[in-house]
């Protein structure tokens, strides 16, 4: 069990995300479609596409409060949030943790994480965020490309004078390289190179 006694499952996946994709093409699938393949997963993830959303995590954890507030107040607005208590005869530490459970689309989740492994971020949260993310990876391994910093993304920091310097190490230009490898593959039709689930 991890730190956080994190519990990460689909809530809706592949299936509903391949018919959404399909949906932006002014198409309809049936319910018994199949779900999207690896190689088409791993071209979702790696251009964002914008109906990521339509693949939603569930996810139950037992966090300090502070994380607590951190998640409630920077990143799940209410509409995802489901439920979170405090009470002492439910926690430990006297109610100084919370039992949370939320629901997190795919594409916030690359954008939370974008934010939040940051090492300008607090480093309760980059904690908490690299183990959700870690989860997240065993269940969608094509994501440990986009689940990064988001000046691995956008390959920029946009920190400006507060810039914590990740740009200029090596684990940056691997991580780097690997993004825009698998991008250039995608636009020049190249099979992606997809891990099995």
């Amino acid at each position: 069990m991890n730190k956080y006694n994190l519990n990460v499952r689909v809530l809706a996946g592949r299936k509903q995300l391949r018919q959404a994709m399909v949906a932006t093409q002014g198409k309809v699938l049936s319910d018994k479609c199949r779900p999207l393949s690896n190689e088409g997963m791993a071209k979702a993830i790696i251009s964002q596409h914008g109906s990521l959303n339509t693949y939603i995590f569930h996810v139950t954890a037992i966090v300090p409060d502070r994380i607590h507030t951190h998640i409630r107040t920077h990143h799940l607005v209410n509409e995802f949030y489901s439920c979170s208590t405090s009470r002492p005869d439910l926690t430990d530490n006297n109610g100084a943790t919370r039992i949370i459970n939320f629901y997190l689309p795919l594409k916030r989740a690359i954008e939370i994480a974008g934010l939040r492994l940051c090492e300008r971020s607090w480093h309760e949260s980059i904690d908490f965020y690299q183990e959700l993310c870690n989860e997240m990876i065993k269940i969608e391994p094509y994501l440990e490309l986009v689940l990064q910093p988001r000046c691995v993304n956008d390959g920029i920091c946009r920190e400006g004078l507060n810039c914590c310097k990740y740009t200029i190490t090596k684990d940056y230009e691997e991580k780097r390289r690997r993004l825009c490898i698998a991008s250039i593959d995608m636009i020049n039709g190249r099979k992606l190179i997809t891990k099995e689930k």
